[in-house]
């Protein structure tokens, strides 16, 4: 029995391997069809550390959630992710730059849902909470699947 496991491993690690590296090469060819965004450099490094912190931020507050902390995690979300006004003026700058008004819209989709998350969670709706969460991240991926730097 051991001595067929093994055969059977030693058979199926290459061909796993293989299948992978394969899978990988394809994905090289494939063309990225994502909206490009037209910002400067500079911005487009300031952006992505924002977006870095966002994603710190999200990690934070699912571990609050976790912990039963949902005070806690609503403050931080209002805190950091929250609508207000100097996220509005650099969201429309950088759509301005970018010009996509589109972009506009999905990045204050995300603030937006950050609000509804932290509201919940200040009431101590857990649930509300979580699926406010997965509505907010999801709001990040579609940005994401519809433009690029």
């Amino acid at each position: 029995m051991r001595k067929m496991l093994l055969i059977l491993t030693m058979l199926l690690v290459p061909a796993l391997a293989g299948a992978q590296g394969m899978m990988h090469h394809m994905m090289k060819n494939v063309k990225d069809e994502r909206r490009v965004l037209n910002i400067p450099a500079k911005m487009k490094t300031m952006q992505k550390k924002m977006m870095r912190q966002h994603m710190a931020t999200l990690a934070s507050i699912v571990s609050l959630v976790a912990e039963g902390k949902l005070d806690e995690a609503g403050s931080l979300t209002k805190e950091k992710l929250g609508t207000n006004p100097e996220d509005i003026k650099r969201c429309s700058r950088m759509a301005k730059m970018a010009g996509e008004p589109d972009f506009l819209k999905f990045g204050m989709a995300m603030h937006e849902k950050a609000d509804e998350l932290a509201e919940h969670a200040k009431k101590g709706h857990r649930d509300k909470t979580l699926k406010s969460l997965a509505e907010l991240i999801n709001s990040c991926n579609a940005c994401h699947e519809r433009f690029r730097h």
